[in-house]
């Protein structure tokens, strides 16, 4: 549980430094013809909001995960006023729980809370690009849009 629940913190901090317009985003392999399979995030700013976040930047996450799971999250909070929230710490925490619902929701997040240790998978060989680690343990755990809308 604890590669996961890393994740998840890993992707609410960064969430919060989007919102603080303290991270950029890039599409780095984004064409005319297709868009970019990877999201990353880039730290902007000199200052961190707190202390010990520099070991989340820069990160990246696929693309239909960051469509359907990250970026409504991001929307919803846009144009909130992110001070009544108080402490960067309770944001995060909010962060946490709506991208965990979206990613239990979307299928791309285990519902019962299991998964299989990644040790125990064939190493990823690297072609194909993963959330941020193994592929192989990713499709595992996880349903990539073509496994839960088959055409």
């Amino acid at each position: 549980m604890i590669l996961i629940d890393t994740e998840i913190d890993r992707l609410a901090i960064g969430c919060l430094y989007i919102l603080y317009h303290r991270a950029i985003v890039s599409f780095p392999t984004s064409t005319k013809a297709h868009p970019s399979y990877l999201v990353f995030v880039h730290r902007s700013a000199n200052s961190t909001l707190r202390e010990g976040d520099n070991w989340i930047f820069p990160y990246q996450v696929a693309w239909f995960v960051w469509e359907s799971s990250i970026y409504p999250v991001i929307k919803s909070y846009w144009h909130r006023d992110l001070s009544q929230f108080g402490s960067p710490s309770s944001l995060i925490a909010l962060l946490k729980r709506d991208i965990k619902n979206l990613l239990m929701k979307n299928g791309y997040w285990p519902k019962d809370e299991t998964y299989v240790d990644p040790a125990s998978l064939p190493e990823d060989n690297g072609e194909y690009p993963g959330l941020y680690g193994n592929v192989w343990w990713l499709r595992l755990n996880f349903k990539y849009p073509e496994d839960i809308n088959p055409e």
